[in-house]
């Protein structure tokens, strides 16, 4: 049996509603925002995963009111992802503030070019949007792609970054 680590939630308001993070300690794991239920609290976490907790929020507040975050500083739980995963959402996270890429050019960053289908699968599952931009990632031909929390989201996202994107397509 694999020893998961303890996952500590931490809820707070913006702009835009709820959102949740969660912690381990080896870092962030995942963001839930949307239509998210009851909110949870840790006051059990240990100091260090509260800190970065509180940090993480900061960040994303400051992210939906379009400035630019650093999230390239928060730390990231990899657990549960492949080497590949990591690959991919590693450099995911290199795409710079207002740029879009598409999936096929994800796959070659990440060393596999005729992979665009999987990386599109792997995004879907990313448990850090925002941090892990996946909003970011857009069709070759035009247009916006997918998003896990939904369209409505990405063009939000898109727009508070500045980004250009042609949208003709779905």
């Amino acid at each position: 049996m694999r020893f998961m680590p303890t996952r500590y939630p931490c809820s707070f308001k913006t702009r835009f509603g709820i959102f949740q993070l969660w912690a381990t300690s080896q870092g962030l794991y995942s963001l839930e925002f949307g239509r998210l239920g009851r909110r949870k609290e840790s006051s059990l976490a240990p100091h260090r995963i509260r800190k970065l907790l509180k940090r993480g929020a900061r960040e994303i507040r400051s992210y939906l009111y379009g400035r630019k975050p650093a999230f390239d500083s928060l730390p990231v739980d990899w657990a549960g992802y492949g080497a590949f995963e990591r690959g991919v959402l590693k450099a995911l996270r290199k795409i710079q503030w207002g740029q879009t890429s598409t999936y096929k050019n994800l796959a070659v960053h990440a060393g596999k070019p005729r992979t665009q289908r999987y990386v599109g699968r792997i995004l879907h599952l990313n448990r850090l949007p925002l941090i892990l931009p996946c909003h970011r990632i857009v069709l070759k031909a035009g247009g916006l792609g997918g998003f896990s929390k939904g369209l409505g989201w990405k063009r939000r996202l898109l727009k508070l970054e500045g980004a250009r994107v042609d949208t003709k397509l779905r």
